[in-house]
């Protein structure tokens, strides 16, 4: 094989496997609430359920995060751009 050919094979391979990467990345759930859980949580675990039976699982396939202002809208603008997204 010659090096250019080499070349040409290589840098096929490459973008192939930047997304195989991606492939195998869990896609993530937020839930970004305003209150303070206690009524959104079970919300919350009714959508987890209603995701499990389609196949999704927290934890295994998806990730679920959570986070509630408690009532102080002033702080959700910080809470969006937490980590994790």
């Amino acid at each position: 094989m010659r090096r250019r050919e080499f070349l040409h094979l290589l840098g096929a391979a490459m973008p192939a496997s930047s997304v195989l990467a991606d492939v195998t990345a869990k896609p993530r759930i937020v839930w970004l609430g305003t209150g303070t859980g206690s009524r959104a949580q079970l919300f919350v675990a009714d959508l987890k359920l209603g995701l499990e039976e389609l196949g999704h699982v927290d934890g295994k396939n998806i990730e679920f995060l959570t986070r509630f202002a408690e009532n102080q809208f002033e702080r959700m603008p910080a809470l969006a751009e937490q980590g994790g997204y």
